[in-house]
């Protein structure tokens, strides 16, 4: 039986009921259009109730970012209810232990309980005496010895919470100078005495031994290089590690730590965001891959895979002896009955949240606003000139989101987090996200390189699209990723700028792209180079022309526009300078705020507007003196001013027009 409502279908357009909201700067105001995307991206899940069977529910976390929401879904009836938490930041990671449901959640590492029949569900704060930053609650489970860990990030810090007497205690990194990025993905329990522990971004698996608190790493060596370790298992009496990127299976002795079998897997990613999309069950390790959204399994007794049922998904769980529960990227949820391999029940979802916080903003055709949301791959596009939001859903089935936007003859070129995918999108065409020759927006393909994020693009003065990029988690080495329109191929500088990501372009309309550098590498790695550059590069030679030292020992250079004629204005860190492109020189600086400066706009008004994570402020275009508009932990990068003169910016989840008057 299939129940529910096509995703988007009740967003294909809406028109707004504004409101008007005062900042600190008399004569400006911000016009509150509202969320620009309110569709929850679906992280991890399990099943509440496995002795239900085929009517059995889940639990799943989403990724909103303020006021938390897990979604209680039961596919059989389509019956839908919110655990809501509005203290937390985002729902990540979950766990059923003997029924009470242990959620871990982003910002604030903070661990909820809750049970059917809470009203609200008990709050756990974690404790900071050392100042520690602990912000996202990656996993939590209970070990053998009763107590409950939870793995956190960004310090990699393992917590032993002992929820009866209060206390909890922080047994730190278990690494000698971890990375400042240190991920502590994921926590499994199932063998006695000790905790299996992976992590990300220096990639590891650790047996930590829950008597006498030592470690052993687990993880071979020839393995040391991958992006992470995503999570572990027990399978027989065997220790399984999802290791990425590519994705391997690892097969481990849980005793001696010798690899058994490495299993390369030689179809596209599995889902990485649920920990249990490796389901063990009757001698068979199911799995669903993320492109294709097949449920496949692999046969150890044999080494082979096979395929399962297409369409549905990853695995969540098991439900009495022979039902697995699965899900889509784009919430179709299903139970397959594995005596049959058949699908017996599926259910669309069509989960909303308050909004998904504002990612990217750009121009679109007809200077109409298009952006994208934290985390759930969400797109959405607003005319100014009828007032309408089209906020049509997920534009791609990869995890992760829009990092930035460029429009080019009234088509979009997106980039996109995870793995630096480009994607085509033409708004003329009915909307059909996919990768095949009529899906739109339509996969033009990946930077690879080991690419991940997309900081910046622009539209170059030869007709192709250039895209700045920073590497994979643990890596350096960014790219400068040259997108052709005629042909669709793309073409990957990488390194332009030695062990350095490409964060802000612009170009000069006739010949050059002035491009801007961050000395910092994909999360977790450690920076070789000692200061970022300002360089130039040619798009008749596809050269680099100069390299440049604009602000001494600068860690980024994220905000760059066009000041005037010759004139560069950028922010290096929380200090904007004028450039001199001729002279190559710094004509002037400005510090406008205590955090880094990452988007800046040079408006028709003769402004240059200025964006932090904290705060909006407005700079005069000599840099004779600025203002501090409005402070709100909502802000990013997402700021664009269209060719009509009207200037938009994303204020946590809803999208703002300046108003001037």
């Amino acid at each position: 039986m299939l129940l529910g409502l096509s995703p988007g279908a009740s967003r294909w357009g809406r028109w707004i009921a504004s409101s008007t909201i005062p900042t600190a700067v008399e004569g400006l105001s911000f016009r509150d259009i509202g969320p620009g995307n309110r569709q929850l991206e679906l992280i991890n899940a399990v099943v509440l109730d496995p002795e239900a069977g085929i009517d059995a529910r889940i639990v799943q976390t989403t990724a909103q970012e303020k006021n938390a929401i897990a979604v209680v879904f039961q596919p059989s009836t389509g019956k839908t209810s919110y655990i809501r938490m509005p203290e937390a930041d985002g729902a990540r990671a979950i766990s059923n232990i003997d029924g009470d449901i242990f959620i871990g959640t982003y910002l604030k590492g903070q661990v909820f309980r809750w049970r059917p029949g809470m009203n609200e569900p008990e709050r756990y704060d974690l404790p900071r005496v050392g100042k520690e930053r602990q912000e996202f609650v990656f996993s939590i489970d209970r070990g053998s010895d009763g107590f409950y860990y939870a793995g956190t990030w960004p310090e990699g810090d393992l917590m032993r919470l002992d929820l009866n007497s209060g206390q909890y205690t922080n047994l730190g990194a278990l690494k000698e100078n971890p990375p400042r990025e240190y991920y502590l993905r994921h926590i499994m329990p199932d063998f006695d005495g000790k905790l299996f522990l992976s992590y990300a971004t220096e990639t590891s698996l650790l047996e930590y031994d829950l008597q006498s608190g030592e470690t052993r790493e687990f993880l071979p060596e020839a393995f040391r290089d991958k992006q992470w370790v995503n999570h572990a298992l027990r399978f027989d009496d065997m220790l399984v590690a999802l290791v990425s990127a590519p994705d391997v299976l690892l097969f481990l002795n849980p005793e001696s730590g010798e690899l058994i079998r490495a299993v390369e897997i030689p179809f596209s990613r599995i889902w990485q965001h649920n920990y249990k999309t490796l389901q063990p069950h009757n001698g068979f390790l199911y799995f669903g891959t993320t492109e294709d959204e097949t449920l496949r399994r692999y046969n150890f007794a044999s080494d082979t895979f096979e395929l399962v049922v297409a369409g549905a998904g990853h695995p969540i769980g098991m439900a009495g002896d022979k039902y697995l529960f699965t899900v889509t990227t784009r919430g179709l949820y299903s139970v397959v009955d594995l005596d049959t391999n058949e699908i017996v029940v599926q259910s669309q979802s069509d989960f909303q949240g308050d909004g998904m916080v504002i990612h990217t903003l750009a121009e679109g055709p007809n200077a109409s606003v298009i952006g994208g949301s934290y985390i759930n791959q969400g797109f959405f596009r607003y005319d100014p000139a009828t007032d309408e939001l089209f906020s049509p859903g997920r534009s791609t089935s990869h995890g992760g989101q829009i990092d930035n936007m460029v429009t080019l003859d009234d088509k979009v070129y997106l980039g996109h987090y995870t793995k630096a995918w480009f994607s085509v999108y033409d708004p003329a065409i009915s909307w059909n996200p996919g990768s095949d020759s009529s899906s739109n927006p339509r996969v033009l393909g990946a930077a690879k390189e080991t690419q991940d994020r997309v900081p910046d693009g622009v539209a170059g003065p030869d007709g192709k699209i250039y895209f700045g990029t920073k590497p994979e988690y643990g890596k350096t080495g960014g790219a400068l990723v040259v997108v052709d329109p005629a042909t669709e191929k793309i073409e990957v500088h990488r390194n332009v700028v030695d062990e350095q990501s490409v964060y802000a372009l612009v170009s000069d309309g006739e010949r050059y792209i002035y491009a801007t550098t961050s000395i910092r590498g994909g999360l977790g790695s450690r920076e070789v180079a000692k200061e970022s550059k300002l360089f130039v590069w040619d798009t008749e030679t596809g050269q680099k022309v100069r390299e440049s030292t604009v602000i001494p020992d600068a860690y980024e250079i994220w905000g760059l526009d066009w000041a005037d004629e010759g004139v560069l204005v950028g922010a290096a860190d929380s200090v904007l300078f004028l450039y001199d492109v001729e002279a190559d020189s710094v004509l002037k600086m400005l510090q406008v705020a205590p955090e880094e400066v990452k988007k800046l706009v040079t408006s028709q008004d003769g402004w240059i507007y200025g964006m932090t994570e904290e705060r909006l402020v407005r700079v005069k275009k000599d840099l004779s003196r600025f203002q501090t508009i409005d402070v709100h932990e909502g802000y990013w990068d997402s700021m664009v001013e269209t060719s009509a003169g009207r200037l938009f910016v994303g204020r946590g989840e809803r999208l703002m027009e300046v108003i001037r008057n």
